[in-house]
């Protein structure tokens, strides 16, 4: 059920659990909660799209270098940044929540055993194939002499894509959107409180505005931020200053050390056999799945040279526009509407 609170009145409601932000995490954990019976109500502070390339409320303070990414390739809407990603799909290695001294790193709460027993639901979730990702890919497809593999430095991994329909968490989950009248997505509401219990032991409710006024009290035993890296640590540090930086008094990291996807162009490749170069770093298809071949950094090799994770890949440029311009410009526009819309190309 959509609500739009800049269309309502001031009002309260109750819900099991409330949930900040209808990206990814939030609607996926949504449908996820209503199949075990539990009523939800998900706070979005984008309308039901974003039709401009930035949000107003995306932008930042910026006192170092300028830091594009905050205000771009982030969308506040119904289905949030699902609406305009990529759509690269690929578990984590196993080491990469185990502890790594090497770069004083401690080990995760969850390991990737128990991560995996969703990837099955994942894959049928996004309609993407059920094949292997690492170098078992390589001979399921016979390109053993096409792609190298077998390096101690390099693994060999495949990414899996879904079609530009399937990326859209909103259009994904519409019918349960629309039609479940215990799972309520309110647009247009900006949470500007998180309010604690009398005893300070927990969250009780959370209060959210719209840019006309309207106020909004949610109840709920839980509450779950998932409004992605920069909005739920702006939440977390709105929460501690209002109870006077008793909530994380022991915690050195809140507001620090954020990392966002760091790249660098690492090296120009310049061929003589260019359809040699394609069949070995080209993208292929498994049925609707689109495959990608990228090297990531073994463990092995991030012990020695004491970094962390990391990969690479090659990536194809064109010296003008071309055909597969316009239809990769349309299908975003898919992506991020759910339909065909030519006048968003």
């Amino acid at each position: 059920m959509i609500l739009d609170l800049a269309a309502t009145e001031s009002c309260r409601a109750k819900a099991d659990v409330c949930i900040v932000g209808a990206g990814i995490a939030g609607l996926l954990l949504a449908v996820k909660l209503r199949s075990h019976g539990l009523s939800v109500v998900v706070l979005e502070s984008g309308s039901y799209q974003q039709t401009e390339d930035t949000h107003p409320l995306n932008r930042v303070i910026e006192i170092g270098a300028p830091y594009r990414g905050g205000l771009h390739g982030r969308a506040r809407c119904l289905g949030g940044t699902s609406t305009r990603w990529g759509g690269a799909l690929i578990p984590l290695l196993s080491e990469d929540t185990l502890p790594r001294p090497h770069v004083g790193l401690e080990g995760w709460p969850v390991q990737i055993d128990e991560l995996a027993v969703y990837l099955p639901e994942i894959e049928a979730l996004f309609g993407i194939d059920k094949g292997p990702f690492d170098n078992d890919f390589i001979k399921w497809i016979e390109a053993d002499r096409e792609i190298p593999s077998g390096d101690t430095d390099f693994i060999a991994r495949f990414a899996k894509w879904p079609t530009f329909r399937r990326r859209n968490l909103a259009t994904l989950f519409g019918n349960n959107i629309k039609r479940d009248q215990d799972l309520k997505v309110w647009l247009n509401a900006t949470v500007r409180e998180l309010i604690v219990q009398d005893s300070g032991n927990r969250l009780e409710s959370v209060v959210a505005a719209s840019p006309s006024g309207s106020k909004l009290v949610i109840h709920a035993d839980r509450i779950v931020l998932c409004g992605g890296a920069i909005e739920s640590t702006r939440l977390l540090l709105l929460l501690d200053r209002s109870h006077d930086g008793c909530v994380f008094r022991h915690c050195n990291v809140l507001g620090r050390y954020f990392f966002d996807h760091i790249t660098l162009r690492a090296a120009d490749i310049v061929t003589d056999n260019v359809f040699r170069l394609n069949r070995m770093a080209g993208i292929r298809f498994v049925g609707q799945t689109m495959r990608s071949l990228r090297y990531e950094l073994s463990p092995q090799a991030q012990r020695n040279e004491r970094v962390g994770s990391a990969f690479g890949h090659i990536s194809f440029e064109t010296e003008s526009l071309s055909g597969f311009d316009s239809l990769r410009d349309f299908l975003r526009v898919v992506q991020r509407v759910g339909r065909v819309r030519p006048e968003l190309t």
